[in-house]
């Protein structure tokens, strides 16, 4: 059968999906963006905590998170705020600079 599609505009910190509801996670800058924006904020840990936790939980245990970085090699490379996650141990890392 023809699977349907929809448009989901949600918190990327609170997304209303099931755990491991994506065999793939594509991002192209929203981690840069929230990485960057959030900088300054008294609460920068516990957001960025929430933010890891909620991408990890709708990504299946084995799943592929693929992330299009404007930071790779920096300081906010998002590779290093991913890897900060315990649960992280099923999944490998790999960056590529152009």
């Amino acid at each position: 059968g023809k699977e349907e599609e929809a448009l989901v505009v949600a918190d990327v910190a609170a997304l209303p999906l099931r755990s491991g509801f994506f065999d793939v996670v594509l991002d192209k800058g929203t981690l840069d963006w929230v990485l960057l924006s959030l900088l300054v904020s008294d609460d920068r840990d516990l957001k960025l905590s929430r933010l890891r936790s909620e991408v990890l939980r709708v990504l299946r245990p084995g799943g592929r998170l693929l992330v299009v970085t404007g930071l790779g090699g920096t300081s906010e490379d998002p590779l290093r705020f991913l890897a900060l996650d315990e649960r992280v141990g099923w999944a490998s890392f790999q960056s590529c600079h152009l």
